[in-house]
């Protein structure tokens, strides 16, 4: 058995929800479309190593929300709790296993809405994130528990 710890990360993702379409936005980094999403920050002390506290969810859910639409909110309008999913995942990225902890919310938002300059999106159902490229594993993952749960947004009537 290997000494080797498992990578650990925490991530906020906000899903940006429309009649039932849920906004993917391209991540360059990823080299593909996903949620508005981010690892959890954690404020580190560099002085006091036991001094670390990590970013409020609410708060991370309205910041990731915020980068994509480009504005703040009011904390009665910050995007609402959805589910919390924990598993073990290789990441798109390096490649490396990680226990991924991700804390989903959600925002009802009206029709038409802007994006931030520069943000890259397109809405989408659940159905076509598995059906359309490039897409990140992880939007398809996350959606895939989702349904699972029975947590899909859901379309007009």
């Amino acid at each position: 058995m290997s000494d080797k710890q498992i990578p650990k990360v925490e991530a906020v993702a906000t899903l940006l929800v429309h009649r039932g379409k849920i906004l993917s936005v391209f991540n360059p980094r990823w080299g593909a479309f996903t949620f508005p999403i981010s690892k959890r920050k954690m404020f580190r002390d560099t002085e006091v190593s036991e001094a670390a506290k990590p970013e409020n969810l609410h708060r991370a859910a309205a910041r990731v929300a915020g980068e994509v639409l480009g504005r703040s909110f009011a904390t009665d309008e910050f995007p609402k709790p959805l589910a919390d999913i924990k598993g073990f995942e290789q990441s798109d990225v390096d490649g490396v296993w990680k226990l991924y902890e991700f804390h989903i919310f959600t925002l009802e938002v009206s029709e038409g809405v802007a994006l931030a300059q520069g943000v890259v999106g397109q809405w989408l159902t659940a159905k076509q994130f598995n059906s359309h490229e490039p897409v990140s594993h992880t939007a398809r993952y996350l959606l895939s528990e989702l349904d699972e749960r029975g947590l899909l947004p859901k379309g007009p009537g």
